[in-house]
């Protein structure tokens, strides 16, 4: 049923998204890919910060994504699931289903913070455009900030 599951991240690392991935490639023996995208306006922000010296920035943000994705690969072989990390740059939501696509995952297991519905109108969901954009299945766990 599922042989690959993509598993997007942030540096918060939503540990209720993060154990339901790993129980489901567990139950169906799939190999997990966590994918940290370190957004370009951000990215780009950091690079003409550390330009003038005063902070590393670009390079801090990709430490960071790969710090979290390195934590649950760990985790998932701690359960006994095989998993690969990856750190990219760009726009979250298109970068995820770009990697969906280019490694035939079966299915995205995604996480929502619970923001209110004005949080979501005024700053989007990577979330919700995730589920809009993606050409694959797209299971959005209810995660820690969640009440």
């Amino acid at each position: 049923m599922h042989d690959t599951i993509l598993v997007p991240t942030d540096t918060e690392i939503d540990t209720a998204t993060v154990d339901y991935a790993i129980d489901l490639a567990r139950s169906t023996g799939a190999t997990i890919h966590v994918l940290y995208v370190v957004e370009a306006a951000v990215a780009e922000a950091a690079r003409t910060v550390s330009t003038v010296g005063s902070w590393e920035g670009r390079e801090a943000l990709r430490e960071a994504g790969e710090e979290a994705t390195d934590a649950i690969v760990e985790r998932a072989a701690d359960a006994d699931v095989k998993a690969v990390g990856a750190v990219l740059e760009g726009e979250p939501e298109a970068e995820i289903a770009d990697y969906a696509n280019d490694f035939d995952m079966d299915v995205i297991v995604i996480g929502t913070q619970g923001h209110s519905t004005v949080e979501r109108a005024l700053l989007g969901s990577v979330t919700e455009r995730v589920a809009r954009l993606a050409d694959r299945p797209v299971l959005i766990v209810k995660g820690m900030a969640d009440d």
